[in-house]
């Protein structure tokens, strides 16, 4: 079981690839960003993009569940109370496959409930050597 003090600075966490097909691009998009270029082939070619991408927030949930079923799970994970500096630097593509990783920041105990550990990571996600995403966010352990 990962606990807070399993985790040290520098650390970091190669995550699996993610892939996401135009069937799934186009599913995710329909229920949850259903603009022209999330889900309609000819709207996306005309598009400033040429073609069908996935939405940010698709390629931060793939990264996010590989993060979870490969380093949280299991562990002493008591949530997290934000994520900051998400940007989306380049558009996912079907097919693109996205390398991830997570590095550790930051570590500190906190003030107010000491039996808990804030874990600080880094996110950034690349399809080859193009960076698509990257992400601070903070994790709290026991």
């Amino acid at each position: 079981m990962r606990r807070y003090e399993d985790f040290f600075i520098g650390q970091v966490f190669n995550l699996e690839k993610a892939s996401l097909s135009a069937e799934e691009i186009k599913e995710f998009a329909g229920r949850w960003d259903p603009q022209p270029f999330h889900v309609d082939d000819d709207a996306a070619r005309g598009s400033i993009y040429g073609g069908l991408i996935a939405s940010g927030m698709h390629t931060l949930c793939s990264v996010m569940g590989n993060f979870t079923r490969e380093v949280l799970v299991g562990s002493t994970c008591m949530g997290s109370p934000g994520m900051r500096d998400l940007r989306f630097h380049a558009p996912v593509r079907p097919g693109d496959e996205i390398k991830s990783q997570a590095e550790v920041t930051a570590l500190r105990r906190s003030e107010s409930r000491p039996e808990l550990g804030i874990v600080e990571f880094l996110w950034t996600s690349h399809n080859g050597d193009t960076t698509v995403m990257t992400a601070s966010f903070t994790l709290l352990f026991t």
